[in-house]
């Protein structure tokens, strides 16, 4: 009887682990989360939607108070600095990088990312429609993206020099973008209130 009742338990042992092997190395219905997937918060995709949203109402023409791209250059300036401290910390580099970039967008770039062709309707301006804004938004999301995916796999690459600099200065470029749209606003509406 014992040799039976072991003959017996070796058999349901081995013909489970046989089913457990063949339920593990048998293809799944739904194929298993990549790393990249899986460190995806679900509120992303949500965001992105809302940028390339957002992105599309500034192709259109509108009438803005220039108080109100200050407002937004600014949130974007904040968001930025923030992006930078919250990834690398208060390194000095990545924050003199972030500045460089910032000023070199406001001064240099403002001739490729001011509006042009814009109109006063009393204390408002017309600005024209611009895929700028979309460019600029996608950008930062995809910057901040690769931060945020590189923070949460522990990638060694955030403790890299070339990687801060570069990472800082392009977020600087970035959200300078805005305040030299925002700047060519008010520069205006200064110009037609003087006049």
């Amino acid at each position: 009887m014992n040799t039976f009742g072991a003959a017996h338990g070796r058999f349901v042992a081995g013909s489970w682990q046989r089913n457990a092997f063949r339920q593990t190395v048998s293809p799944s219905k739904h194929p298993p989360e990549t790393a990249m997937q899986a460190s995806i918060p679900a509120w992303v995709p949500a965001l992105l939607l809302g940028l390339v949203i957002l992105g599309y109402r500034q192709s259109l023409p509108r009438t803005v108070k220039p108080a109100k791209l200050i407002g937004v250059a600014m949130a974007m300036f904040v968001l930025s600095l923030w992006g930078v401290v919250s990834a690398f910390g208060m390194e000095p580099l990545g924050l003199l990088a972030w500045a460089a970039g910032y000023a070199a967008s406001l001064t240099l770039g403002a001739q490729y990312f001011a509006s042009r062709g814009l109109s006063a309707e009393g204390t408002l301006v017309r600005v024209p429609g611009s895929w700028v804004p979309m460019a600029l938004l996608i950008a930062i999301f995809g910057a901040k993206f690769v931060l945020g995916f590189a923070a949460s796999t522990h990638a060694p690459v955030l403790h890299h020099l070339g990687f801060i600099t570069a990472m800082s200065a392009v977020l600087g470029a970035l959200s300078g973008g805005f305040g030299a749209r925002a700047l060519a606003v008010q520069r205006y509406a200064a110009a037609v209130a003087a006049a």
